[in-house]
This record gives C-alpha cells, structure tokens and sequence, in this order.
C-alpha cells in the first residue's frame, strides 16, 4: 500500500513539475497593438504613396497617390486596426505600399513592414476594412512588370555611378 502511495505522489510530482516549466518557460503571446503604435509615428508627412497591386501572371495595376487628402484617408483606414506580431511567414502580397523610405507589403489578413533595419511581420487581428480607399476609390493603371523591373534596374545602376 505504502507504494502504491509513494507512487500515485511521485506521478503527481512529476505532472506538477512538467506543468511548472510549461508556465514559466512558455512564451506569451505577443498582445495586439494598433496599426497607429507600431507603424504611423514612422509615417508622419507622407507627401506621396506609390501602391502596386496583382501578380505578374494576373496583371498588375499600380497607383501614385498624392493628394493629401487621399493620403490621409488610406492611413485613417489603416489605424483602424490591430496586428500582432509574429515569427511565421505570412502572406502579406495583395498590395506592395511605398511610403518614401518604407515599404509595407498588405492584404486582409497580413502585414509586412520593411525599413533599412529589415522586415516585421504582422497579423491583422481585428475585423476591419482597412484596404476600402485602396480598392475603392483609386485610379488604377495596368503595369508591365518586366518594364517596371528595367526601369528599378535603371535607377539601380544610376546610383551605383
């Protein structure tokens, strides 16, 4: 009997302990924060946005936004939601945004943010219609991809002179 019990404590023990380092060393979720706090503060003055849009198999259509006005209504649309960070690989690819030095790479349910100190990758968590005035209200023009990738090779070299 004696063993029995000393067996059942020792189970238990053991359980006990497993579930200790899960709670200490489980790592917490990353909390939710607004689009505002991670990303806007880099964003301030924005005098133009260039937005790329489709795959090259699809078509692409890009757009130059420079209205400030229209600016402001593409961001506003953007502090309307929450992201959190995340390790994984997400597909952020709908929409390419270039915002002067930053580029940020969206869909519905991702976001990539690129500076010259590398890449941040977010879900979008929150239920939100943050690409309205990108798919709603823009002139969109057809690209060939082929002549917008010279025309970087171009301005590419350019620099290098």
């Amino acid at each position: 009997m004696d063993t029995k019990k000393t067996l059942i404590i020792s189970i238990i023990a053991g359980l006990l302990v497993i579930v200790l380092f899960m709670v200490v060393y489980s790592e917490p979720e990353p909390e939710a924060q607004s689009f505002d706090e991670v990303f806007l503060n880099q964003l301030d003055d924005v005098e133009e946005i260039n937005i790329l849009s489709g795959s090259g198999a699809e078509g692409s259509q890009e757009v130059q936004v420079e209205d400030s006005d229209v600016i402001s209504q593409i961001l506003d649309d953007f502090s309307d939601i929450e992201i959190r960070r995340t390790d994984s690989r997400v597909d952020a690819s709908s929409y390419i945004i270039s915002f002067d030095n930053y580029i940020i790479e969206m869909s519905e349910d991702a976001v990539m943010f690129f500076t010259e100190d590398g890449v941040a990758a977010y879900e979008i968590v929150s239920d939100s219609n943050h690409l309205e005035t990108i798919e709603n209200d823009l002139e969109w023009e057809e690209v060939d991809l082929e002549d917008l990738e010279d025309g970087m090779e171009e301005d590419i070299e350019e620099e290098e002179e």
